[in-house]
């Protein structure tokens, strides 16, 4: 008896091993058995037995922690959202010089690329064959005017005779047809006799306007025609101070103007008080200040967009036309704003998205809408002040989930080094000192931003664009 219980005892540990490298191998109890028929009527006792070996070596398993995440409340701030677009900056004036008479060029006395005044003359023709022409006309208007006072002593001596009747009406109607056909011939010799003047001024090219000019087109020796458009070009000249700054803005963004403008949350652009900042290319900040002073009658059909126009001052004569340029135009006035740092906010292919956690520290979604970045905050509208904004562990956070929390200051009062803006995302500026960033003026609680032009807005004729 003893002998078999040893046999079966030796059986049995056999079989636990069996079974137990089965489960290691995700196999099923009847798969084992199945390998081994024989041991099939031997275990049936043993089931018990078995049942309590088989839970040897096998450890309780504890659930895994509830995985951290670090929160942080939105920041409430006063903010001023500005709107960017690509631009190419123009002369306010812009002149291509000709003559007005045609003529042999004499003289080109101006150095290429200065600037030039008013009334500057840069050009001088052959005035030769006009001061002809001036004394011809002289000489004509002498004749004219000497057989207007024949006519006229004639004439004055018929009219007494004529009432009377002492003077054929034949003779009398000659004589004042003779008085009044030398006052016309007077008036033409005066008008040939201006004409003529101007040709001798003409052959002056003078400045019409201040500016730069360019290079001498033609130099003297050569003949060049005059007063029409199709005559030699001699040179251009741009204006400088102020220079105007061309941008095109989206049709959904000229909409959202027009709300704005409706809600008296913006002023109006053709009212020529819209602000409006510039920055060219080698730049970060925006330095240059102006405004809006035009926006076109029409959207283009073509390319679904409508041209706008800045005026900047430019004493200093830094900026020229044909740079391009950043241009930089109020979106919304000052207004109270929720910001969440940029990588808190994520993305899918319908919407924009947040993940809060609740006072369970349960994980929500919450599906918001953007506006302007300010460095490395993002305006949202669709979460609340005291809702707790996953800024962290995003990865660990599934909606629905429960979690541990780790919570930090909002981004706006945790002290960090002042961010750069990568170029083309429109570093703010504060109303009173240089680019800050996007953090706000001393002593205001106001925040510039500058915002990509496109950014959503909200629904419905969102976006951002002049009205």
């Amino acid at each position: 008896m003893t002998a078999a219980r040893a046999a079966a005892g030796t059986e049995i540990a056999s079989t636990c091993r069996i079974v137990e490298d089965a489960r290691k191998a995700d196999r099923t109890t009847s798969a084992i058995l199945g390998r081994w028929p024989v041991l099939r009527l031997s275990i049936l006792p043993l089931l018990p037995l078995l049942s309590i070996a088989g839970g040897c070596g096998r450890a309780k398993s504890k659930p895994p922690p509830a995985p951290l995440v670090t929160v942080s409340r939105p920041v409430q701030r006063i903010v001023t959202d500005w709107d960017e677009y690509p631009g190419r900056l123009a002369a306010v004036d812009m002149v291509d010089l000709r003559a007005r008479v045609s003529g042999f060029l004499v003289e080109a006395p101006f150095t290429e690329g200065a600037i030039v005044r008013k009334g500057d003359g840069l050009f001088v023709l052959d005035a030769a064959p006009y001061q002809a022409d001036l004394d011809k006309a002289q000489a004509n208007l002498a004749q004219a005017e000497a057989q207007q006072r024949y006519a006229s002593a004639e004439y004055a001596r018929l009219q007494p005779l004529e009432k009377t009747g002492a003077v054929a009406e034949n003779q009398f109607l000659n004589a004042r047809q003779a008085f009044e056909s030398g006052n016309a011939a007077v008036a033409a010799a005066k008008a040939a006799l201006e004409t003529a003047k101007l040709n001798v001024q003409w052959c002056r090219v003078v400045a019409p306007i201040n500016g730069r000019a360019g290079r001498k087109l033609v130099t003297p020796g050569n003949l060049i025609t005059g007063g029409t458009a199709a005559g030699t070009l001699l040179t251009t000249i741009a204006s400088l101070d102020p220079i105007y700054c061309y941008a095109d803005v989206d049709e959904r963004n000229v909409l959202r103007y027009q709300r704005l403008v409706r809600e008296q949350l913006r002023p109006s652009a053709r009212a020529g008080t819209l602000p409006a900042q510039l920055a060219i290319g080698n730049q970060d900040g925006f330095e240059f200040m102006g405004h809006i002073d035009f926006v076109n009658n029409q959207i283009d059909p073509s390319t679904g967009t409508i041209s706008i126009r800045g005026v900047f001052p430019n004493p200093d004569h830094r900026l020229l036309p044909g740079f391009y340029a950043r241009l930089r135009i109020l979106g919304r006035g000052p207004h109270k704003a929720l910001l969440v740092p940029a990588g808190a906010v994520g993305s899918t292919l319908a919407q924009q998205y947040v993940l809060v956690v609740n006072a369970e520290n349960v994980v929500q979604y919450r599906p918001v809408t953007l506006g302007p970045r300010f460095d490395d905050l993002r305006e949202v509208d669709g979460v609340g002040p005291d809702e707790r904004v996953v800024v962290e562990g995003l990865m660990n956070a599934k909606p629905g989930t429960k979690v541990r929390v780790r919570q930090v200051a909002p981004a706006a009062t945790r002290p960090s080094a002042q961010p750069t803006s990568p170029r083309g995302r429109g570093p703010s500026r504060s109303d009173d000192g240089p680019p800050n960033r996007g953090t706000g003026s001393p002593g205001s609680g106001e925040t510039t931003g500058g915002g990509d032009a496109g950014a959503a807005r909200g629904t419905g004729g969102s976006g951002g664009g002049p009205s």
